[in-house]
This record gives C-alpha cells, structure tokens and sequence, in this order.
C-alpha cells in the first residue's frame, strides 16, 4: 500500500516517492505541493507469483475525483507508475495497472499511462 499524496502528515501509509522531475516540480509551485498534501489517495501493490514461476504485479487504485484536478490525477498517475515499475523491475515480473483513474481516453493522466506524454 502506498499512499498517492506528496507531503501530508496524516497519510494512512508511506507516501509514494515523487520522481526528481515531479519533486522539482512541487516545489516550484506550492499550490501544487500544498493539493498533493491533502489528498488522502491510495494505491495497493501486489507482488503475486504463480507456481509455474509467473510473476505479476498488480497495481489498484482510485484516483483523486475532483472534475478539474486533472493536474493531480496526472502527478497521482506518475507516483503509482514509478512504484509499480520499481516493484516490476524488482521482481522481473509483467505489470497490471487498473483501478478508477477517473479519467477519460483524452485526459492528461490516461494520455500519460497509454502514451507517455
């Protein structure tokens, strides 16, 4: 379980780590820093091994639902990515995104996961 928030005191699990380019870009806009501190999102991570040796990492989560935090769901998208990949790499395993990401096919946050832009 990691929690999708940058900052906040209260999270209800380790905070993912913000990549240097999304920490540069929090600290360059504190009104960016100051939203990632009170969203209280999670993701689950799930490291699962099947017995013919198949590894695959799941990842679930809900992202922040506010009509116009597109931002946010963006930065969320990015923190939950980075984390699958680490455990991805780690594990030499396939990856599994899914989850409510509150997006539709042209917001920022599903353009980033399909197209990486």
């Amino acid at each position: 379980r990691v929690a999708l928030s940058a900052g906040r005191a209260d999270a209800a699990c380790p905070e993912a780590a913000p990549t240097p380019a999304m920490a540069a870009f929090l600290e360059a806009r504190p009104e960016a820093a100051r939203a990632m501190a009170k969203i209280g999102t999670v993701a689950l991570l799930a490291v699962l091994k099947h017995r013919t040796g198949r590894v695959v990492v799941l990842a679930n989560t809900h992202l922040f639902f506010a009509g116009r935090a597109t931002h946010v769901r963006v930065l969320q998208a990015a923190m939950l990515l980075d984390e699958a990949r680490r455990l991805r790499d780690a594990h030499g395993a396939s990856l599994i995104l899914c989850g409510d990401l509150n997006a539709e096919n042209h917001d920022a946050a599903m353009r980033f996961l399909l197209d990486g832009a």
